[in-house]
This record gives structure tokens, sequence and C-alpha cells, in this order.
């Protein structure tokens, strides 16, 4: 099998995980390593938590459904089935799909003046 090509494929992380989600996911992954492989990951620690250029570039070389952590569908695969919710029994009429009681909608009449303000006894002479 080839070299994936960049880091976070090679240790199935998520690009968008800060400095220290990596840090934590990594020490879960050291854990389960044997020690010369513990070498390997703590350079590539290194690497992406104390230079941001690199872990730009390595998070731009990472193909989107690369890793199985950011897959957007895994989680539903892992959803138990639930049993469907109890709706109650509706059927549509005639009635319903003809909107026989529907009100018909006017906009109110505007009559001026239209603010109160405006409201001068006599248009023609100013005050």
């Amino acid at each position: 099998m080839s070299e994936p090509a960049s880091i976070f494929e090679r240790w199935d992380l998520d690009p968008t995980q800060s400095p220290a989600e990596l840090t934590r996911a990594m020490q879960q992954l050291a854990r389960a390593l044997p020690p010369e492989e513990r070498q390997r990951l703590r350079d590539d620690w290194r690497a992406l938590t104390t230079n941001p250029q690199t872990r730009l570039n390595q998070a731009l070389w990472t193909h989107p459904s690369a890793t199985s952590r950011r897959d957007p569908w895994a989680c539903i695969e892992a959803l138990s089935d639930a049993p469907a919710p109890d709706l109650p029994a509706l059927e549509a009429t005639l009635h319903d799909a003809l909107h026989l009681d529907a009100q018909p909608v006017t906009a109110p009449a505007l009559r001026p003046p239209f603010w109160p303000a405006l409201r001068h006894p006599d248009p023609g002479e100013s005050p």
C-alpha cells in the first residue's frame, strides 16, 4: 500500500481540529502503538502543532473523504433504527384541497392623509 499524501490521512485525524485537539487524539493513538511507530507519530505531532503553515499544507493535501472521522454518513450508520413516531391519522378531504373555508385577504384601504400629523385644517396656510 502506498504512503498517504498527508499526516491527517496517515493517522486518520480531522484537519479541522485545533492543536490541542490534535494533541489529545494523537496521545490516544500513541497508547496503542509500538515504540517504533510512536517516534514517527511524535515527529508528525511536532510538525502539526508547532507550525501552522505545515498544518495548513497537510490539511489542504487531505482528501475530504480520506478520514473516517470526517465521514458525514458514519454517524447516521451508527444510529440505531428508531421506531417511527405515532402520528394522528389525518385524511385530506376535497374541502381541504379547495380551501372552501378560506377568507379572502384584502389590503386595508389607504386614504389621505396617511400620517396623522399631516392633518391640517387649512392646507393653504403655513403655521
